[in-house]
């Protein structure tokens, strides 16, 4: 009895899972590449489709990284309830996060939410720091 001749598999995986790693490797690749500015932006594309879940999606990471207009713009979804329950604390908590990176439009919010008193306390000394 003669031995079988062994065949050489030359594929690490099994064929097709390696045409499935061959298709989206690159579009991982891609999306890992893509930039938190361009990241910022598609949220803001959501934002104007009116898909609020997924600008969230695209913000909160952003914006726990210290991206500070998403963090801005995270507070905004809050204040309206855009998606989300109205919850003014968590609001402010985002544009505190964002003015504390400079964002003056941040800042103005902030002020304006306790002037306003909507939905929070209104506080004058919280509304103008400093003064």
């Amino acid at each position: 009895m003669q031995p079988k001749p062994q065949q050489s598999n030359r594929f690490w995986l099994k064929p097709r899972t390696e045409w499935m790693v061959l298709i989206f490797l690159p579009v991982i690749l891609l999306y890992c590449n893509v930039s938190r500015a361009d990241r910022f932006d598609l949220g803001l594309i959501a934002l104007q489709r009116g898909d609020f879940a997924e600008a969230f999606c695209i913000w909160n990471p952003l914006a726990v990284e210290g991206h500070k207009d998403a963090a801005y713009n995270l507070g905004w979804l809050y204040a309206n309830g855009n998606g989300l329950s109205v919850d003014i604390e968590k609001a402010i908590s985002w544009w505190k996060r964002a003015a504390e990176r400079g964002h003056q439009d941040a800042q103005f919010a902030i002020g304006l939410a306790f002037t306003a008193g909507e939905g929070i306390k209104k506080d004058e000394r919280e509304a103008l720091p400093g003064t």
